[in-house]
């Protein structure tokens, strides 16, 4: 193993310190740890577990995930060594500890998964909620699309009915027309008769008279003729 690239993501240290301490660093401990998708923050917790242990010497959280330090790396491996000089895992211990660490990784899987799950169900409840609203709103918009055509045909008969009465207007006015013109031409024929009877009575008192004078004419001579 290098203590560069195989450690920059600090989840051996925190497999080792679960080993060398179950005590101290629980299963629960490393777990918290690899879930932490950020590396400086999880070498930052291996190395709150390595303080437990009395251990965190030499190395910062940078000096693992961020810009790997070699030696330094080494000299807090050692240190873990001095502290606990009996550990020396066999295969079994270390096929035991790849199963755990297998697990470790599983386990923080399978919760991605559930919460994936629930992020899914939450979307599907969204959207529900939005095909509900938009369904809604289609309805709104069909209403007013009917209101609308309602509109259109009411305006449509408004403007026949419109129609209609300017033509019974046009048609008034004409027959209006029509009966001031019979009524002046009537009235024109009324002062023609009027003048022509003005003309007859003068022409009848004219007769009378001629005929009274007449009349007077003719006693005179019947009362001469009977003195005679």
């Amino acid at each position: 193993m290098n203590f560069t690239t195989d450690i920059q993501d600090a989840e051996n240290y925190a497999v080792l310190l679960g080993q060398i301490a179950p005590d101290k660093v629980s299963a629960t401990d490393v777990e918290k740890a690899f879930r932490e998708k950020d590396f400086k923050k999880r070498a930052e917790m291996v190395l709150g577990f390595a303080d437990r242990l009395g251990c965190r010497k030499f190395v910062t959280a940078h000096d693992i995930a961020v810009e790997p330090n070699p030696r330094l790396n080494l000299a807090f491996v050692a240190t873990l060594f001095n502290a606990y000089p009996a550990l020396g895992p066999t295969k079994e211990e270390l096929a035991d500890a790849k199963v755990r660490e297998l697990q470790l990784k599983l386990n923080a899987v399978m919760k991605e998964l559930e919460e994936v799950k629930l992020q899914k169900k939450a979307l599907e409840g969204e959207l529900a909620q939005q095909k509900a609203a938009y369904e809604a709103l289609s309805d709104q918009l069909r209403t007013i699309a009917l209101k609308l055509s309602d509109s259109y045909s009411d305006k449509n008969e408004l403007l026949k009915a419109k129609a209609a009465i300017e033509k019974e207007m046009q048609a008034a006015e004409t027959r209006s027309l029509s009966l001031m013109e019979q009524l002046r031409v009537a009235s024109e024929e009324r002062t023609q008769l009027e003048r022509a009877a003005g003309d007859s009575s003068v022409l009848v008192k004219n007769l009378t008279a001629q005929y009274e004078a007449k009349i007077k004419e003719l006693t005179a001579e019947v009362r001469a003729h009977n003195c005679n």
